[in-house]
């Protein structure tokens, strides 16, 4: 029997689940959506409801959500 070095076993969390695992690992029915608060830069979220409220924005700012792929 081979001894294995966990050293070897570099994986990233990505790369062993996929996001709707990881989302099910959370807990619960969660989506990512690409969103952009205003002009600024563009990030990721994860939401189980709805992603405009949990952007988390400034209210002043237009907030746009679209459903990673």
């Amino acid at each position: 029997m081979k001894k294995l070095s966990l050293g070897k076993l570099k994986l990233l969390s990505e790369e062993v689940l996929e996001r709707s695992h990881m989302a099910t690992v959370i807990g619960g029915e969660y989506t990512f959506y690409n969103c952009v608060c205003g002009s600024g830069e563009p990030f990721t979220l994860m939401s189980d409801g709805n992603p405009l409220a949990d952007a988390g924005c400034y209210v002043t700012e237009d907030v746009s959500c679209v459903v990673a792929p």
